[in-house]
This record gives structure tokens, C-alpha cells and sequence, in this order.
């Protein structure tokens, strides 16, 4: 590890840092050689990868862990944003939120899973668990609810929100006990 302020705990964390005002916690964060200053790696292989894209904040096991150059993302959660090379200004927070992204751009992701199977899908919103899940290239797309368009692979310019009428189940025959979706 070269530069200053730069803090380091864990194996071979910090091992490629060269820049200043770095964060590396836990094993292989910033191992990759990276002259950025202002990166942020918790959780072990959290950024390993990263080479050049500025102010991204991983925090995770294997969070944006394949990321070389991309900016301005943040993952948070197990294996959130692992797949990103290139993609930038992306959110996901959750286990495995935007999990095969590469090249995206502008999505997020809140929520298990949400948007999991994107690869160069660009200005995605996914709240939910599950939300958006298969869409992989697919863009501009509205999800708010768990399973929220979760069959949607390539199309766009699609909006939903599911709801759960009255609770799980309630008032319901035995036979319709299942969740209800209502999609606008």
C-alpha cells in the first residue's frame, strides 16, 4: 500500500491501493493496483478489482467485487453489483441486487435479488425483493413490490406495483390464500 491517510485491516486488503483517503476492511479488498483516492471496501473481496473508477462504495462480501472501472456506484449487501466492470452510477442494497450487471448504467436496486439478472440494462428501478429479477437488458422500467415485473427480460418503459390486499390471507378463501398482484 502506498499514498497516505489510507487504512487497511484484513488479508491483503489494501494491497493495491496507491492512491489517497482509502478504506480497505476485511480479506482481498483493493487488492487490484488503483491510483484512486476516496475508496470505500467493507466486507471480504469487496472492490478486489477495482482499478480505476472513482467513488465507489462497497460494502459486502464480494460486493462490486469484479468492478475495474466504473464511477460512482455503491453496493451494499452479499455479492451486490459483484459482476460490474464498467457500469456506473448505480445503487443496489441488498444480497445479490444487480448481481450480473456489467455495463449498466443509472439502475437501482433495493431489495433481494431486485434486478439480479441485468447485464446492460440502463435506468431500472427495482424496490422490492425479487423486483425486476430475469430483465437483462432491458430498460427504463418501474418496479415497486416484491416479484414486481419479475418476468420482464427486454422489454421497457414498463411501470408496476404489487400489493398484498389486506395481508397475507386475510379474507381470503383457503384456495386464494396466495399473494395478490395489482399492477398500474
Amino acid at each position: 500500500m502506498v499514498g497516505d491517510d489510507n487504512v487497511a485491516v484484513g488479508d491483503e486488503a489494501g494491497t493495491g491501493i496507491l492512491g489517497d483517503f482509502n478504506v480497505a476492511v476485511g480479506a482481498f479488498t483493493l487488492t487490484a493496483t488503483s491510483t484512486e483516492d476516496g475508496l470505500t471496501a467493507v466486507g471480504f473481496g469487496a472492490l478486489e478489482d477495482n482499478t480505476t473508477g472513482s467513488n465507489p462504495v462497497a460494502v459486502g462480501f464480494e460486493a462490486l467485487g469484479n468492478k475495474t472501472t466504473g464511477v460512482n456506484n455503491t453496493a451494499v449487501g452479499d455479492s451486490a453489483l459483484h459482476n460490474n466492470t464498467n457500469g456506473g452510477f448505480n445503487n443496489a442494497f441488498g444480497p445479490l441486487a444487480l448481481f450480473s450487471n456489467t455495463t449498466g448504467t443509472f439502475n437501482n436496486a433495493h431489495g433481494r435479488g431486485a434486478l439480479d439478472a441485468n447485464t446492460t440494462g440502463e435506468q431500472n428501478n427495482a424496490f422490492g425483493d425479487l423486483a425486476l429479477e430475469d430483465a437483462t437488458t432491458a430498460s427504463r422500467n418501474s418496479a415497486f413490490g416484491d416479484d414486481a415485473l419479475d418476468s420482464v427480460t427486454t422489454g421497457s418503459d414498463n411501470t408496476a406495483v404489487v400489493t398484498r390486499l389486506g395481508g397475507p390471507g386475510a379474507g381470503l378463501p383457503r384456495q386464494r390464500r396466495q399473494r395478490e398482484h395489482r399492477a398500474i
